[in-house]
């Protein structure tokens, strides 16, 4: 009686562990689903009224700042997710004191390092508007904040206010882009400095909703740099060190690769072409949230299979969505120019081969999702580090070799070729890997 009593309790509390997780992931979705809205919304607008080559200039000083933004990251969000969960309390806050004065310093660095490379950085990048350059350095900051509070409420379970928070500041990149475009409209200011103000005013929205909530309730979000005497601080930052080593490198090269190509272009070539790449870019960005979001739900879940039967079975499902995504990009070579004209506008219809490429590329990465989450089932921690540093190669020599010869097609196809061979490579070693735990059926003769 009392043993069925108990396993009636502990199925009642995975019951609601169950659902609490399936809310908190609602709740997850439902924050970043709005943030993405509001911001492709601003960018889209942004992209319609500043034309191809001011958008240039905005989307290349915009890829700098997410470049530096993995900087200021350096695995600390990957120690933040990890560690801060399974802590004590006052280890709790200890970890996230450690981890958001380190985010200060490496904000600091970053600054000092803008100051120094503004000097010389416009020979070579935003030549027509070099004063980007140190913006990008200054304003990374406020993304660091926003990112350390994000982390840390999701890591306290905190899930609804860290859904506020990225909405809000999505929200607030749209309210700012709004009044910039009747300045643009009614031609009140010119479009250089409308730019410079813009990306401004974009690049700290991040950050003003952190400092607002902290300003009305100072112990609403885990911003603080005490540090508790009852945990051994030593220990605490060994701790984060051993995780932020080996995540960092991940987190740097996989902002690189994302957005290096459009610095490339505008080095090498001209803003317009930039801002064709940046508006192309933005449209085809959708499949990659869809990646993105499909890793999400795939990864944890996958996690759990042990067996090779249902390894075996996701295998099969895997190669079903990869089946998929040849159907949709079939299909979205129809629609391209439809998605840029309503979107974008037609002012970037001359950039309607490099968006056909970029869906092939969106398409392929999507594709490679199922067969990546294998390997959160698989013992080959490898396996990240040397798909990172392929594809940071092929897309380092790809812009810089190619881009100077074949001009901006050449970002295009590299950043296609990169996924390909992410692609191929992550299938092979995952087939390889499966066959390898499946156990070997001896059939005996029968006379």
């Amino acid at each position: 009686m009392i043993t069925s009593k108990l396993h009636s309790i502990t199925h009642y509390k995975a019951i609601a562990q169950k659902s609490r997780g399936i809310q908190q992931s609602i709740i997850n979705i439902f924050g970043s689903s709005a943030a993405s809205a509001f911001s492709a919304l601003a960018l889209m607008l942004l992209s319609r009224f500043l034309g191809p080559a001011y958008f240039g200039q905005f989307s290349s000083a915009y890829a700098l700042t997410l470049i530096l933004a993995r900087l200021n990251d350096l695995g600390l969000s990957v120690a933040t997710s990890k560690l801060v969960p399974v802590a004590s309390e006052d280890k709790q806050q200890a970890l996230l004191s450690l981890i958001f004065r380190f985010r200060i310093a490496l904000s600091g660095l970053i600054i000092v390092l803008g100051v120094i490379v503004s000097q010389f950085l416009p020979r070579f990048l935003l030549s027509d508007n070099s004063a980007l350059i140190l913006l990008a350095f200054l304003v990374c900051a406020a993304t660091a904040l926003f990112e350390h509070a994000q982390f840390a409420l999701q890591a306290l379970h905190r899930f609804k206010l860290a859904a506020i928070l990225n909405a809000s500041q999505g929200f607030l990149k749209l309210l700012f882009v709004v009044p910039f475009i009747f300045i643009i409209v009614q031609q009140a200011i010119p479009l250089k400095k409308v730019v410079l103000l813009i990306f401004t005013f974009y690049m700290i929205s991040p950050g003003l909703p952190v400092i607002l909530a902290k300003t009305i309730k100072s112990n609403l979000l885990p911003l603080s740099l005490h540090l508790p005497d009852t945990v051994n601080l030593n220990k605490i930052r060994l701790d984060i060190w051993k995780i932020a080593k080996h995540a960092g490198f991940g987190i740097v090269a996989a902002g690189i690769i994302e957005n290096v190509d459009i610095l490339f272009v505008q080095a090498y070539l001209s803003d317009y072409e930039a801002g064709l790449l940046g508006g192309v870019s933005r449209v085809a960005l959708l499949l990659y949230v869809l990646a993105y979001a499909l890793g999400n739900v795939l990864n944890p879940r996958v996690a759990k299979y042990k067996d090779w039967i249902n390894l075996h079975k996701f295998w099969n499902k895997a190669w079903f969505i990869a089946a998929l995504c040849v159907v949709g990009f079939i299909l979205s070579m129809f629609v391209a120019p439809y998605l840029i004209t309503y979107t974008i506008g037609q002012a970037y219809l001359p950039g309607l081969g490099l968006m056909r490429i970029l869906l092939a590329a969106g398409f392929v990465t999507v594709a490679a999702i199922p067969f990546i989450a294998l390997f959160y089932s698989y013992n080959l921690p490898w396996y990240f580090s040397v798909s990172g540093i392929v594809q940071l190669v092929i897309v380092l020599a790809g812009n810089g070799l190619l881009i100077p010869i074949f001009g901006v097609n050449a970002a295009v196809w590299t950043r296609l070729a990169a996924r390909v061979v992410l692609l191929i490579m992550t299938i092979t070693i995952a087939r390889w890997q499966l066959i390898k735990i499946t156990p070997t059926l001896e059939i005996e003769e029968t006379n």
